[in-house]
């Protein structure tokens, strides 16, 4: 997989790492940290288990349970706006201020040019509601920039720091 060398970068976890593994488990919980004290978005390029043991390592690391964790499954149709406005933007640090955008790169050109509009103002809505903003995808998003086939200012909203697993 392609890295500029602009792109942050976190290595992730390795082959070795149990997709369920702990937060605790090795560099990945250095990662998890680093993505959770800089509350920025991050960008999970990882399968699908993968990336839901990175989720929820976020989300715990956060002081968030696995329940307040607010998906939107871009694959079944779910609606990004309804799912930025369930946040809750006054419930206690960290609670329901996961947003887990599932399979970014299913979403449509439109989709992904509001989002990245709204991701690039640092005091708006989005930030406002949720806290720590994780985007997943097992497909390599660069490629599809070269292709025109994914908005390269959403890429770049959400790559802020970038977790790959193998």
């Amino acid at each position: 997989m392609v890295k500029p060398s602009s792109v942050p970068y976190i290595a992730g976890m390795t082959s070795e790492t149990s997709p369920l593994a702990p937060a605790s488990a090795g560099h990945f919980d250095n990662d998890v940290a680093i993505a959770v004290r800089r509350a920025v978005p991050v960008l999970v390029t990882a399968s699908p288990e993968r990336a839901v043991a990175i989720v929820r390592a976020i989300a715990a690391r956060a002081g968030a349970a696995i329940h307040d964790i607010v998906t939107c499954d871009i694959a079944a149709g779910a609606n990004v706006l309804a799912s930025i406005a369930a946040c809750d933007p006054n419930g206690s640090p960290g609670r329901s201020r996961v947003l887990w955008l599932k399979d970014v790169h299913l979403l449509t050109p439109f989709q992904q040019a509001a989002l990245a509009n709204a991701l690039s103002d640092p005091a708006g809505y989005v930030r406002a509601r949720a806290r720590h903003i994780v985007a997943s995808t097992d497909v390599d998003l660069f490629e599809r920039i070269g292709a025109r086939t994914f908005d390269r200012r959403l890429f770049y909203c959400l790559n802020t720091v970038h977790i790959m697993a193998d």
